[in-house]
């Protein structure tokens, strides 16, 4: 199934309209080309007041996991921007931004400092030369950390369909025949698509000799508070699809073809963590 009609499947609205999807693939093409990124996928919309944002990443080949960089749009401005880059002081104030929905105006500012009068310019050093004006905190910045925040939760990919290889680099496995119906209704058989956080998996890739592919990525299945609470997997036999939706993050879906290579995944959502999934017994 297309990535792009994953969000019509599952979401309330389509993923992507016409307009939308047209513009979107040649601003990813654009992006491709200038950046040499070595593949650029869609990975969802985040759904705003006055406008909702499209977003899109691209990655690079390095040892271990593909490094990701981060494009969005918004529905107003169909023009992929890269998103900007978190200080530690900015995850601060993003961190405590917690609730309400976005705006859809990149250019928001936010945080304790959002009603200050901004300067004109930077002003001047020592040697008289223009200093660069000071970053605010903005949507923008909210958006980077929430996006950042989704996908290191979500992130899905089937077992089996990554492979390290001799010089050490995650890459696709070529041989990956698919999950079976027994395999694909267990949480166990999902890996976050990230940097491997459990120590035994984080020095794996770095080993020497084969690295099995259960070995240097995280299941889902140890998601915490308890996995269950966390995750959904639920059959359609009758169409031959596996559907794991997260319960943290409302509006993430992910959908794998039974016995083919086929998988994707997509969020669509207003950005919101369930903050009640302790509660969910």
């Amino acid at each position: 199934m297309d990535i792009y009609d994953l969000g019509s499947r599952f979401a309330p609205g389509p993923s992507l309209n016409v307009e939308e999807r047209a513009a979107l693939e040649v601003q990813m093409a654009k992006r491709q080309h200038e950046e040499r990124l070595h593949s650029i996928k869609f990975w969802g919309r985040v759904t705003g007041t006055t406008a909702d944002y499209l977003i899109v990443f691209g990655t690079t080949a390095t040892m271990g996991v593909p490094s990701k960089k981060w494009f969005y749009a918004t529905t107003k401005n169909l023009v992929l921007q890269q998103l900007p880059e978190l200080t530690d002081a900015f995850v601060g104030v993003a961190k405590s931004l917690v609730g309400g929905r976005f705006l859809g105006n990149p250019a928001k500012l936010l945080g304790p400092d959002a009603d200050a009068p901004e300067d004109e310019d930077g002003g001047v050093d020592e040697a008289g030369n223009p200093k660069p004006k000071t970053v605010r905190f903005s949507e923008a910045h909210r958006l980077a950390y929430t996006v950042a925040a989704i996908d290191h939760d979500t992130g899905l990919v089937p077992r089996g369909a990554f492979a390290v290889t001799p010089t050490h680099q995650v890459a696709e496995n070529a041989l990956f025949p698919g999950l079976s119906a027994t395999e694909a209704g267990s949480l166990a058989s999902y890996y976050h698509f990230r940097p491997a956080e459990h120590p035994s998996r984080a020095h794996a890739l770095y080993k020497a000799g084969v690295v099995a592919a259960t070995d240097f990525l995280d299941p889902a299945s140890e998601d915490g508070p308890k996995a269950e609470l966390v995750w959904s997997v639920r059959l359609a036999l009758g169409s031959g699809l596996a559907e794991v939706r997260s319960l943290k993050w409302p509006g993430y879906f992910f959908l794998h073809s039974l016995g083919t290579p086929k998988y994707g995944g997509i969020y669509c959502g207003d950005g919101l963590e369930n903050k009640d999934l302790h509660f969910m017994q």
